[in-house]
């Protein structure tokens, strides 16, 4: 009798220490980011305008698993090319024409996203978006053309801190920069 409640304690014992593992914590499955990067690929890669105001993107990324998220960046940011004149044929003259002018682009594309170091208050990562934007030029004549044009952006290395509410950046190459910082909230 004393083998049968010493081994039932023993049982219960160690279906109890069974019963106390630590449970991995929960990450957040959605997040909302603001960020504003530089136009050096556009300015300095590219050379398509003498110099970039700044890219502004919004982005919202949802976490399948702990390493791949998948999500959508709104993406908008302007050049500006300045001329020193322009043969107008309809005067039959040469214009000097020191003015900026002026070039929007806005881009949505769907990301996705891969990190390496997920802990609940850092996370370190890469990915990639590719999309169609929207651009708006402006030509000497004050008009405006529209066209599509690729959009896209590889980060090469992305970091965020903070649990909720978070900053990071980003270092990659694309129309958001080749830096980038970014705030935002988790949830």
């Amino acid at each position: 009798m004393k083998k049968i409640s010493f081994i039932t304690a023993l049982i219960a014992c160690a279906s109890m220490a069974y019963a106390q593992e630590i449970e991995k914590p929960q990450l957040p499955k959605n997040e909302i980011s603001i960020s504003v990067g530089d136009n050096m690929f556009e300015t300095q890669i590219t050379q398509e305008s003498d110099y970039g105001i700044g890219s502004y993107s919004l982005s919202y990324h949802n976490r399948v698993t702990d390493w791949f998220w998948y999500g959508v960046t709104f993406n908008s940011f302007t050049t500006v090319d300045t001329y020193d004149g322009y043969y107008d044929y309809n005067s039959g003259q040469y214009v000097n024409d020191n003015t900026p002018h002026y070039n929007l682009r806005f881009s949505l594309a769907p990301s996705v996203r891969f990190s390496y170091l997920n802990k609940p208050n850092v996370t370190l990562y890469s990915g990639i978006a590719l999309g169609w934007g929207l651009v708006r030029e402006s030509s000497h004549y004050d008009e405006s053309n529209y066209r599509l044009g690729l959009y896209f952006q590889a980060t090469a290395f992305g970091f965020s801190v903070g649990k909720k509410f978070f900053f990071g950046g980003e270092i990659g190459i694309g129309y958001k920069g080749l830096y980038s910082l970014n705030v935002g909230y988790r949830f």
